[in-house]
Formats: structure tokens, C-alpha cells, sequence
């Protein structure tokens, strides 16, 4: 069986395959073939999408003894010793409040208490007031994703695909305000950096990272690509993020408005209360 060894307190990060293409190239010998890597890195390039399932249904199993899909699910089992970096795309005045909180599941009850104090309270939001109720109990996403939490792992997805959620911030308030001018104004585009433990994760999210890592790893063995893809893909919590998993967070200059045509909205110089109150680097 391939050793945990590889993966215990591993910090897995998409975006620089270095911290798991050797991690996986080791845990995977106890099931290579005679053949093994030394077969993948002679096959030459091929002419497949990075995202194409042959790289690993077909062209892995060239280098394993035992099924691959069998290989995909022994890795996942084996990733729950390690840490992967990941990403919540939000609209918020204060990151400081995820470092503080930590992030929260959805919950209707509480999204609808907030939206109805919001368009109490504050001015901007006015025009709503006299259609609150009515669209409050037309809104289409009003027990959609109740209890969940997602996280992304990659960044360049939620401001390449799902800007917004980094735009208007909640889905749900969405769906009862519309993507509208005013809740656009009343944060910053903001990517929350969250360190989670894939013990956390479930197992059916395990076995997919799995799979991605090892179609990954074999279009690179063969292709020695120098770009590293956008994923969209995202773990589902169904508990609440401790502060603790929260490493970090970053405010994008350019995000994409999948609401509006994908139309590119621009940040130029975005900060937050916590970034006001962190000292400025030297020039």
C-alpha cells in the first residue's frame, strides 16, 4: 500500500505543482508496473485537453499493475493526512472578520434577517423597501445550499468563472436584490485564503481531488506542460470553517461578472478595514 508518509502535513497547492507531483510520484510506487513513470515520460506528447479523462483512465493505467480507478481511490484515502490551500470568494468592508469568526454555512434564516435589516437601515437600498416580502419569498435560491459551505481550490476560478460572488457577495441576496449597483457598493472583492485539512473534506471530495492530482500528474509526466490549468473545482463543508484554517486573505484588481456578460470590473487599489490596519511594508 502506498505510504501516508507522503502526505502527512503536506500543504497541497494547485497552482505550484511542486508541493504534490513528487509527493504523488512517490506514494504510487508500491503500484507501478515494470514500466512505471519511465513509460509515461517516453510516450511522447499528446495531443489531449488538460482536463481530458484518458490522461489517467487510459494513459496511467499504462503504468500501473492494478486498476486506476482503484489507484484513485486508495490515493484519496490516503490524502486525508494532508492540508490543501484553498479559496472563498466574497464582498466584505472587514476580512478581518473571517480571521476573527472564521466562515460561517449558509443559513436562510439569518441571510433573510440580513437582508431585511439592510434594506431597513440603509439608505442605498431604499427603492426596496415597499417589495421586500414579495421578493423575499420569490427568491429562487431560498433553501439552496442551506447548511453548506464551499471552498474553492483555485483562486483564478472564482475570478476568472464566479466573480460574483466576489462582486455582490451572497448568492442568496442576490436572488431577492437582483445584481444591482448598490450591493456592489458596499464592500471589497475579496479571495479568503483558507489552509483546510483534508480530514475535513468528505470522502467523495477526497476521491475527486484524487483524481484531479493524478490526471494532473500524468499529463505532466508525458507533456511537461510549463502552465498549470484553471480548475473550478470546490470542497462542500457541511460545518462551520474554524478562524483557525484561515491563513490569509487578497483583493483582486480585475474580476469577471458572470451576471453581466462576464463584463471585467476593475479594483484598482482595493483594501479593507483589516488591510487600513495592517502596518504598509517599506518602500
Amino acid at each position: 500500500m502506498g505510504s501516508g508518509a507522503s502526505w502527512k502535513g503536506r500543504v497541497i497547492n494547485w497552482k505550484d505543482p511542486e508541493t504534490w507531483v513528487p509527493a504523488v510520484s512517490r506514494w504510487a510506487r508500491p503500484y507501478l508496473n515494470d514500466r512505471g513513470i519511465r513509460h509515461l515520460k517516453a510516450l511522447g506528447y499528446k495531443k489531449l485537453h488538460w482536463d481530458d479523462p484518458d490522461w489517467r483512465t487510459r494513459i496511467a493505467q499504462q503504468a500501473f499493475r492494478i486498476d486506476v480507478e482503484e489507484v484513485t481511490t486508495r490515493l484519496g484515502s490516503a490524502l486525508k493526512l494532508a492540508f490543501v490551500e484553498t479559496h472563498h470568494g466574497c464582498l466584505t468592508a472587514d476580512a478581518g472578520t473571517y480571521l476573527r469568526l472564521g466562515l460561517l454555512r449558509n443559513d436562510p434564516d439569518r441571510l433573510e434577517e440580513e437582508v431585511r435589516r439592510m434594506v431597513r437601515e440603509e439608505d442605498a437600498f431604499a427603492r426596496f423597501r415597499p417589495e421586500i416580502e414579495q421578493r423575499i419569498a420569490r427568491n429562487p435560491y431560498r433553501n439552496g445550499d442551506a447548511g453548506r459551505l464551499y471552498v474553492a481550490l483555485d483562486d483564478r476560478a472564482l475570478v476568472e468563472k464566479a466573480g460574483h460572488y466576489l462582486i455582490y457577495g451572497s448568492e442568496w441576496v442576490v436572488g431577492v436584490l437582483g445584481p444591482c449597483e448598490e450591493l456592489r457598493g458596499r464592500g471589497t472583492p475579496t479571495l479568503v485564503k483558507v489552509r483546510l485539512p483534508l480530514s475535513a473534506a468528505s470522502e467523495y471530495d477526497r476521491r475527486e481531488l484524487a483524481e484531479a492530482l493524478l490526471q494532473e500528474w500524468t499529463r505532466i509526466k508525458v507533456n511537461r506542460p510549463v502552465d498549470v490549468p484553471v480548475t473550478v473545482f470546490t470542497f462542500m463543508l457541511r460545518a462551520d470553517l474554524p478562524p483557525a484554517w484561515v491563513t490569509g486573505h487578497r483583493h483582486p484588481e480585475l474580476v469577471r461578472d458572470p451576471l453581466v456578460n462576464f463584463a471585467v470590473r476593475h479594483y484598482p487599489d482595493a483594501f479593507c478595514r483589516k488591510c487600513r490596519q495592517e502596518p504598509r511594508a517599506p518602500d
